[in-house]
């Protein structure tokens, strides 16, 4: 092989696995992003969730209040 071609090939090689490197580095950026969207939509869907707690409690007090008033 000639010293030209050679370094050719290894320049070829070389390209590839950078630009397979910057697809899995975009691959892991978007996962990351993905990520942060489903737990962003977890800490929505608890905070609702501790909401609808507080407010089934206080409507379960009233029930009993009411109950022990009549």
């Amino acid at each position: 092989m000639r010293y030209s071609t050679a370094i050719e090939a290894a320049e070829h090689h070389t390209d590839k696995a950078r630009a397979r490197h910057q697809a899995a580095e975009q691959e892991l950026a978007d996962l990351y992003d993905k990520q942060a969207s489903i737990c962003q939509s977890i800490t929505r869907a608890l905070e609702q969730r501790a909401a609808t707690t507080r407010e089934l409690a206080a409507a379960e007090r009233r029930e009993a209040d009411t109950r022990h008033s009549a």
